[in-house]
């Protein structure tokens, strides 16, 4: 996340923008897995808690949380989903690897 104040991070836009980037890398997740059939699976509790700490992100403002907190969800659920990101690639890397 490339945000110069905590000004930028409280924008609409800007929360847009990550939710989009993550909504693009569960998508790109979902895609490379049917390549992977039975070979590995991204966990699914990772994406779940990436999914709870990016809504957390989302509305943390309409529920009254502190602007800190909605950073520490946006993080976390990119983090998340980085995580579970670099466990599928890896897994297609081992599996053209292995052909």
């Amino acid at each position: 996340m490339l945000y110069t104040s905590r000004g930028a991070f409280s924008s609409p836009i800007a929360i847009l923008v990550v939710t989009a980037i993550g909504l693009v890398a569960v998508l790109l997740q979902v895609r490379l897995q049917r390549d992977l059939r039975g070979v590995v699976r991204s966990p699914l509790w990772l994406n779940l808690f990436g999914l709870a700490f990016a809504l957390v992100a989302l509305f943390g403002e309409t529920v009254k949380m502190s602007p800190r907190t909605a950073e520490f969800g946006a993080l976390c659920a990119i983090g998340c989903f980085a995580v579970s990101g670099a466990i599928v690639l890896e897994a297609k890397r081992k599996a053209a690897a292995g052909r």
